[in-house]
């Protein structure tokens, strides 16, 4: 098997492990973008969000530079 065939398996297995995110649910950094703050200003307003019930959170394993990681995303109730 050559070299190319086996990074095309590899490049398969790691895209099937990619999960497949559901509309409005947002990335930390999505969130930091549409609210033009900072990363512990977005921390500090999600964390208040979720202890009154109003943001539901849930990891999604997502590719990046590093490889395919679990990232924490959220969803207005």
């Amino acid at each position: 098997m050559s070299a190319n065939k086996w990074a095309n398996v590899i490049a398969k297995s790691i895209k099937m492990r990619e999960d497949v995110i559901p509309q409005n649910f947002y990335s930390r950094k999505q969130i930091e973008k549409i609210w033009n703050v900072s990363k512990g200003e977005a921390n500090s307003r999600l964390k208040e969000l979720i202890q009154h019930n109003l943001v539901e959170k849930k990891t999604f394993r997502i590719k990046d530079a590093r490889g395919v990681c679990p990232v924490l995303h959220y969803k207005l109730k």
